[in-house]
């Protein structure tokens, strides 16, 4: 299973990624959960799986980013991922040698374009958060992970549904553990489709690249992004 996820580059539904406390930040504002007990919520959930990288960066991309709300201050999105992965940094210095914070970092930048161009419709804006994650992770994934284009149908269609179904039904048989039989059914509906798309990917193995290398490709992006907002956006604003 573990072989498939990654020929569909499905594997960061199931790894410990910063996109798990933004679901589960936003199920908890659903349910109308004071931002001070979400925050507590998070870090307790940050804690128990391990205190990792990715959860720790995206725990502080969210304390600053309602702290900075909270004075009325706002940061573009890139700019916020930046600061967020510099104080995670500041705070943990030997994460440097980290490739999942760096991969949490590419995939928070990747999903920062559609507000960069601006693109308000869900669809377009999902598709357009895909595309881009799959051009950001394709140096991160480099030798690991497939980068056949299939991947990117796959993330776009069943990502989200998997995301917002089986993370969910996990938490609610841990507090209803006689439901487990809903998630076992789901877990081996999953799995059977999973063997079936992940049949057309090859991976090929190949020597990734240092991570000391990889952090210039955060840097680029992160220049690129910033140019864009400053030249394009602000001249077209500005007439």
């Amino acid at each position: 299973m573990q072989k498939n996820l990654q020929r569909t580059s499905l594997i960061h539904i199931f790894v410990i990624s910063g996109s798990h406390l933004i679901l589960l930040d936003e199920l908890l504002s659903i349910l109308r959960i004071p931002l001070f007990v979400r925050i507590l919520f998070l870090g307790f959930y940050s804690l128990i799986v391990g205190w990792q990288p990715p959860a720790v960066r995206a725990l502080l991309a969210l304390i600053t980013r309602h702290s900075l709300k909270h004075f009325r201050m706002h940061l573009p999105p890139d700019l916020g991922v930046l600061a967020a992965g510099l104080i995670t940094l500041s705070l943990f210095p030997t994460w440097w040698d980290s490739l999942s914070l760096l991969m949490s970092w590419c995939a928070a930048l990747a999903l920062c374009w559609g507000s960069l161009l601006r693109v308000k419709p869900p669809l377009p804006r999902l598709l357009l958060s895909q595309v881009g994650i799959f051009v950001f992770m394709s140096a991160p994934l480099w030798g690991l992970g497939s980068l056949h284009p299939l991947s990117l149908i796959y993330n776009l269609l069943l990502a989200p549904v998997v995301s917002y179904i089986l993370l969910p039904l996990a938490f609610l048989v841990t507090l209803v553990p006689s439901g487990v039989f809903v998630f076992d059914t789901v877990m081996d509906f999953f799995r059977q489709t999973l063997t079936f798309l992940s049949e057309p990917i090859v991976l090929h193995k190949t020597r990734p690249p240092s991570v000391a290398a990889l952090w210039w490709w955060i840097v680029f992006w992160q220049v690129v992004m910033h140019f864009l907002r400053l030249h394009l956006w602000q001249g077209r604003d500005s007439r």
